[in-house]
Order: C-alpha cells, then sequence, then structure tokens
C-alpha cells in the first residue's frame, strides 16, 4: 500500500491555465471586493479581494484536475486543444460579462442612492453631505442629543465618544454647543435644556452611517463605529460650518 501512494506523483499546481483563466480568477474577486461596503481602506479592499482570490484559484484548479477524470469515467475521448480552447474563450468571455455588469450595475445605484464615502471611509447617505449639514445646522447654538442607556453600558461609552468629537468640531468653529442625554428606562440628563430641540441625533443603531431627516443630523452606528469614526464625523460637521460661515 505504501509502495502505491510513494508512486503517486502530484500534478504540478495550475497546470494548463490559460491567461485567460487567470483573468477570470482575479477580475472576479476584483469584482466582489469593489462592490464589498464593508471594506474600508487599503488593507480592507486587500483582505477582501485575496480571500475570494484564494477561494477562486482553488475551485477553477479542482475544475481543471477534474474534466480528464470525468472524461476518462465516461470512456468518451477528450476534446481536441482547439475545441478545449473556443470552449474555455466563451465561458470566459461570458463570466468576464457578468463580472463587468455586476460591477457596473453595482456602482450606478449607489451613485443613484446618493451615497458619499467621506475620507473613502465614513458613510453618509447624501449626495451632498456638506449642504445637507449646513441646512440642519443653526448659526449661534447647537444642540447634540445623545440616545443612552440606564445603568453602566458600554455602548453609552461609545456614543460619548462621537458626541465629543463631533461638539469638538463644531466648537473650534465659534459654535455654542451643548449636549444633553435621553436615557432609555433611566432619568434624563439635560444640563440646562428641555431636552429637546437638538440638531443632531448620535445613537447606536445597525446604519454604521450618518443620515438625515427633515430636521435633524442622526449619527447611527454600532461601538466599533462610534468609535472609529468619531474624528471623521466631527472634521465633516465642522468643515461644513466653515463652508457656510467662511
Amino acid at each position: 500500500m505504501m509502495e502505491k501512494l510513494k508512486q503517486i506523483k502530484p500534478l504540478p499546481l495550475f497546470k494548463g491555465w490559460s491567461k485567460l483563466t487567470w483573468a477570470v480568477a482575479i477580475l472576479i474577486p476584483l469584482g466582489m471586493a469593489i462592490t464589498n461596503p464593508n471594506l474600508h481602506g487599503p488593507a480592507g479592499f486587500i483582505g477582501g479581494f485575496f480571500g475570494p482570490f484564494l477561494v477562486w484559484t482553488l475551485v477553477i484548479e479542482v475544475v481543471y484536475r477534474s474534466i480528464p477524470q470525468l472524461a476518462s469515467s465516461k470512456e468518451k475521448p477528450l476534446p481536441s486543444q482547439s475545441d478545449k480552447s473556443k470552449f474555455e474563450l466563451i465561458v470566459i468571455a461570458i463570466v468576464l460579462f457578468v463580472v463587468f455588469a455586476g460591477v457596473f450595475f453595482f456602482l450606478s445605484n449607489k451613485s443613484a442612492s446618493g451615497d458619499t464615502l467621506v475620507e473613502n471611509s465614513l458613510l453618509v447617505k447624501s449626495s451632498d453631505p456638506v449642504g445637507d449639514i449646513q441646512k440642519r445646522i443653526p448659526e449661534k447654538r447647537v444642540l447634540i442629543e445623545q440616545r443612552l442607556f440606564e445603568g453602566n453600558s458600554s455602548k453609552n461609552s461609545f456614543i460619548t465618544i462621537m458626541s465629543s468629537e463631533i461638539a469638538r468640531g463644531l466648537s473650534l468653529r465659534a459654535l455654542n454647543v451643548t449636549v444633553y442625554a435621553i436615557v432609555e428606562g433611566g432619568e434624563n440628563v439635560c444640563f440646562g435644556t428641555d431636552c429637546t430641540g437638538a440638531s443632531i441625533i448620535v445613537q447606536v443603531g445597525a446604519c454604521n452611517c450618518v443620515y438625515f431627516d427633515p430636521t435633524h443630523i442622526i449619527v447611527e452606528g454600532d461601538e466599533k463605529f462610534l468609535s472609529d469614526q468619531s474624528v471623521r464625523a466631527g472634521r465633516l460637521m465642522g468643515f461644513a460650518v466653515f463652508k457656510k460661515t467662511g
């Protein structure tokens, strides 16, 4: 048994791969990385590309190794090299068309939806983030509402981080900023306000973005988002005020 195992010679990896096959192996993961909204920055994009790339190369390699075995098992002659090349060309052309059509459709929809990535990282649900912020920021006093939780919830710390950076960005533009807290299941902390009238709301949620209703700027996300994007959100608010007031 051991002698038979020693006589088996493994096929070299990627044997018989053409340039077009390599193109498919690269372009499909590339399309997946481009259309993935959860990839942020160069490191995220590289990771989002190489994971699917390794999977696709493995799948294609398995298919290439299986073709001769499938043909011999059915006792049919293998196709000629010319026929194989034509078939491969047709399949690859179809795959390339699907990949590019998918990427084009995604980018078109993304543009039409009006989403903007600020600094290639902070998602804002608007085609004109600066203009939408300017419409909702008062000229003198700005109120920020924190949506907190009763007790020592760790979420409160991340909401506070985001609120503080936004307040800092606005204060640098000579605005009077006050932050109050609406506490779910607890006592509100109003700091001399009526706990109403906020222009900006910071809360925990699934959006991981900045979005707008008719009167508010809403910053919503999980703990990682509220921490990682806090400086960018503060810069964006401050920049919008700067563009408005000069």
